[in-house]
């Protein structure tokens, strides 16, 4: 139905509004409550934000809060994003599915709830670009507890599709 090009442009557009938004809000956030003041998307972001507001949160990269373990983040990341992925397959890829026509709506509304579950905990990142992309373009990069958000999301996303694959999709 679609060519290896138009797949490589949906995803590469999904994960960068992935990326602005995710950081940006975090940005945004530091922005209004300072007391003084892939990827791409990221140094986009670093570069029209002001320098003190993304360098006083690593430019959105996300962090584990104090006192949750990094077993506690993966499982939070990791079941967030089950959620998100076991939405999208429901909504968008099973073709019998009645809310094809509000797929988007469906999966925006799954990443706001994994984000206001697991991002007081977390950052929230639901997705490894999202954690990658703030971590590279902020200078130094911040790569503590990052396995956090690749494992746990990987894992969540892995489990919702075989899951979906294997009990509700059609078979040939």
């Amino acid at each position: 139905m679609y060519n290896i090009a138009q797949k490589l442009t949906a995803e590469f557009i999904g994960t960068f509004a992935l990326i602005f938004f995710g950081a940006g809000a975090v940005c945004a956030y530091q922005f209004w409550h300072a007391p003084n003041e892939a990827i791409a998307a990221a140094f986009l972001l670093k570069a029209i934000v002001p320098d003190d507001t993304w360098r006083a949160v690593a430019l959105g990269t996300p962090l584990l809060t104090r006192d949750v373990t990094r077993l506690s983040g993966i499982i939070l990341e990791g079941v967030a994003t089950f959620f998100l992925v076991l939405t999208f397959f429901g909504t968008a890829v099973d073709e019998r599915s009645p809310s094809r026509s509000i797929a988007g709506f469906a999966i925006g509304l799954s990443i706001t709830l994994g984000i206001l579950v697991a991002g007081p905990f977390t950052g929230g990142a639901l997705n490894p670009a999202r954690a990658f992309g703030p971590a590279v373009a902020s200078s130094p990069g911040h790569w503590a507890n990052h396995g956090v958000y690749w494992i746990g999301p990987l894992a969540g996303g892995f489990v919702a599709g075989l899951l979906y694959d294997s009990l509700f999709l059609k078979k040939p």
